[in-house]
């Protein structure tokens, strides 16, 4: 049988059919097609509206390494819980920060050393700032934080980070709080790195120093990814904004 005998056979099926139960027919199958559009609607996944610390991409998983929840800050206790000396040694500033300015430097950024960063009620000098990029970081050892002061009509002792002396060149919790949320914002991009994390028992020597150096390099080199993704992001966003 051709497509002509396929096509007449049809017609002859039509025509034997009652109108009544043909629009019967058409009513059905509008009905079926319906209840299938809804159901496909319900069982496709939400599109996720994705979150700037954690993002996928051609080269896997990108996830911003240094936020203050990745850093394991003292936000909740005192200095105290950090890894105390002589127990610990950490990896030094004279080691840590060319390290990781000549990582941001490598994936063509512009880092100014010892910049003052002032926002708002945010007034801390970062050991590296882009200022074009709004991009930079800062190594934050115990002797970075502001001294612990007690608090107004307190009888306790001082030893939270909340209520501290002011200095331009330290650093407070309620500021490193305010710089999590420009950076959830993205109206900058700072590698909060708690130097502490990079410490090691100093009974490892050298063994131990040469470990911490390296956890150091590989989480530089997936922030700078998460980074340069996000930024290309935001730009391919403006493009399209402006077409």
């Amino acid at each position: 049988m051709d497509l002509r005998d396929n096509v007449v056979a049809c017609q002859s099926y039509m025509k034997a059919i009652p109108m009544k139960n043909i629009t019967l027919i058409l009513f059905t199958l509008l009905i079926a097609s319906s209840l299938f559009s809804c159901a496909t609607a319900q069982n496709s996944p939400t599109p996720k509206k994705p979150m700037p610390y954690i993002m996928e991409s051609d080269e896997g998983i990108l996830l911003n390494t240094f936020s203050l929840g990745q850093g394991d800050f003292p936000v909740l206790h005192g200095l105290e819980a950090l890894p105390q000396e002589p127990e610990y040694t950490r990896l030094s500033d004279e080691i840590a920060i060319p390290l990781i300015n000549k990582y941001f430097r490598k994936a063509g950024f512009k880092p100014k050393s010892d910049y003052s960063f002032n926002y708002g009620k945010i007034q801390f000098k970062l050991d590296g700032f882009d200022q074009k990029n709004f991009t930079g970081f800062v190594y934050i050892s115990k002797d970075d934080y502001e001294e612990p002061i007690i608090p107004p009509n307190s009888s306790g002792s001082a030893k939270g980070l909340f209520y501290t002396r002011k200095s331009p060149e330290r650093v407070s919790v309620p500021e490193l709080l305010l710089f999590e949320q420009l950076a959830q914002q993205e109206r900058i991009y700072l590698a909060m790195i708690n130097a502490h994390q990079f410490s090691w028992k100093t009974v490892e020597g050298e063994a131990g120093k040469q470990l911490a150096i390296k956890r150091l390099e590989a989480r530089i080199k997936l922030y700078i990814r998460w980074v340069l993704a996000r930024i290309e992001i935001r730009t391919s966003d403006k493009r399209q904004t402006k077409k």
